[in-house]
């Protein structure tokens, strides 16, 4: 049985990989960007998205780089890993 917080990586880190795959001159892209102006309450903030994907690609060993191929990314975030064994075969295992 997966646990829920697998679920949750996976499915923030599928979403990170669409938003890295979109253009430059997106909405989306600008706003990921942005920064929010003004005073802030005391204590500690909240943990945001991007500090919680930035925590997942270093703990998985992932760089951003690699969402640009959809297919990959998809297998690096569900655990499957490329053997680079050779250039014209690529075989897949699951770590």
């Amino acid at each position: 049985m997966e646990a829920v917080s697998e679920i949750v990586r996976r499915g923030r880190l599928g979403w990170y990989g669409h938003l890295e795959r979109k253009g430059s001159d997106d909405w989306v892209s600008s706003c990921r960007n942005y920064e929010v102006v003004g005073q802030k309450n005391r204590g500690r903030g909240r943990k945001t998205w991007g500090e919680c994907v930035r925590h997942d690609l270093q703990t998985l060993g992932l760089k951003a780089e690699s969402a640009q191929d959809r297919n990959e990314w998809w297998n690096l975030i569900r655990g499957i890993r490329p053997i680079h064994a050779s250039m014209e075969k690529r075989t897949l295992k699951r770590v």
